[in-house]
């Protein structure tokens, strides 16, 4: 699936100025210039923006109008209205940890920093607030002030992993190695997708010596973009999101929790108010398909060619749809019109792997996954695919490969580590093969595959 969306800009805002008068004096923000902005979201905000008029001394009617400004990066107008919340009820750090992260939107990143601070304080048992400053400590050199910060937000929050991210970094900057590692192999054990805290690690493990693995770790992108601990309120908001690729990443998001229809019902949406969009349409098209509305989708992804042939990722999903009606030689005409126009792009190789796999094509689908897994090597799932390919065809080597790749970006992946353990047995590589089962033991000492691996070892030495 591709997503390829602009990015709408919304007009220059004017704020209505607002000051702390008392809560008889307060006033609903609303930009002076709102109808110049994206007709869906002009229509949206008017909704939230009557609802607290209408109430203007409603806690929660501002408090959603500011989520829904700042959905959309309507900051100024969110701010005042986190300003109307925390007048309204100045013991919830909700409204003040959401003025404060306003602020730091509109470029006030020193006030923002102060704010998070007098939040911190107050506010002691509010780990979202307190991350937030740890994060401002850590940026202007205060390493023994974040590391406390950062160890409170771990008390109060233990499974999340933004606080041992944070942590870690505290660490690696003081020159204590092991104990950075320590924190940041705890993040990854609870998201092992986090790019920031697998560079770090990576940076943690060259200093220590350990330099294979920090190669490991350092190979894909650096991810420098902070990660913040999220609240209720930031949950809410992302569901306010109009912003055409916003939408889009939702429906998206709705797709990967397997309820295709829910995406659907917001891209429909979408579309309703931007006819003829050919991202909206694209990302439309691979619900309908999911969904086996499939000539839809069909109908969809050629009137998206009509109006522009030249997008590559109109092609991969056109030869997805034909795929699912097993039309195959016509799919690979039409991924090799993508991978034409979009040589560099994984996708359109992944595509095009898949049709050849199923022409029976074995060895050009191979060439073609690899060709994939070489454009987007952190993707971890193409690594599956061609391990568990290779395994099937015995060839053990290109196995053990991938699926040594897999492991390294998810080292609490039960099932690679055993293939990866039955590949190295097939090879003869004795040694790491007891290290990986070591591993396995410490994952589930009980499980049956380890019992099965340990026979096999035993069967390869002759014993």
């Amino acid at each position: 699936m591709v997503l390829v969306c602009g990015v709408l800009v919304l007009g220059a805002v004017v704020v209505v100025v607002l000051t702390r008068r008392g809560q008889t004096g307060i006033e609903v923000p609303v930009p002076t210039d709102l109808e110049s902005f994206d007709p869906q979201i002009t229509s949206y905000l008017k909704k939230y923006i009557q609802r607290a008029q209408s109430a203007p001394r409603d806690f929660d009617a501002q408090a959603t109008l500011g989520m829904v400004y700042g959905a959309n990066s309507v900051w100024r107008e969110a701010r005042a209205c986190f300003v109307n919340a925390v007048l309204l009820r100045p013991d919830e750090p909700l409204a003040r940890h959401h003025e404060a992260i306003a602020t730091d939107e509109l470029g006030e990143a020193d006030t923002a920093f102060e704010m998070f601070g007098q939040i911190a304080r107050e506010f002691p048992n509010f780990a979202p607030g307190r991350h937030r400053y740890g994060v401002g400590l850590l940026f202007r050199g205060r390493l023994e002030d974040a590391a406390a910060e950062f160890e409170r937000v771990i008390a109060l929050a233990p499974s999340a992993p933004e606080a041992y991210i944070g942590l870690g970094e505290v660490r690696l900057r003081e020159g204590d190695l092991a104990a950075s590692a320590g924190h940041l192999q705890k993040a990854l054990q609870i998201n092992p997708r986090l790019r920031r805290a697998r560079h770090l690690l990576g940076s943690a493990y060259l200093k220590l010596g350990r330099t294979a693995e920090a190669k490991r770790h350092l190979s894909g992108s650096v991810g420098t973009g902070r990660l913040y601990l999220t609240d209720s309120w930031s949950q809410e908001q992302r569901q306010h999101a109009l912003v055409l690729a916003d939408q889009i990443s939702r429906a998206l998001g709705w797709l990967d929790a397997g309820q295709p229809a829910e995406g659907a019902r917001i891209l429909e949406e979408a579309l309703s108010w931007h006819p003829g969009n050919v991202d909206v349409s694209n990302n439309l098209a691979i619900m309908y398909l999911q969904l086996g509305r499939t000539q839809e989708a069909l109908n969809l992804l050629r009137d998206s060619l009509r109006q522009d042939d030249s997008r590559f990722e109109t092609y991969i999903n056109l030869a997805a749809v034909q795929m699912s009606t097993k039309e195959l030689e016509k799919a690979l005409a039409t991924i090799d019109r993508a991978v034409a126009l979009a040589p560099q792009v994984a996708q359109v190789h992944l595509t095009r792997g898949h049709i050849l796999l199923q022409l029976g094509r074995t060895e050009e689908g191979i060439e073609a996954l690899e060709r994939a897994s070489e454009l987007d090597a952190e993707n971890l799932s193409i690594h599956t695919e061609l391990a568990q390919l290779y395994l099937r065809l015995r060839r053990y080597p290109e196995a053990k490969e991938h699926f040594r790749a897999v492991v390294d970006g998810d080292p609490s992946n039960f099932g690679a580590l055993v293939r990866l353990c039955h590949a190295c047995i097939q090879l003869g590589d004795l040694e790491e093969a007891e290290e990986i089962l070591a591993e396995l033991y410490e994952l589930d000492p009980n499980h049956a595959d380890i019992a099965k691996l340990q026979a096999g070892l035993r069967g390869r030495r002759g014993e």
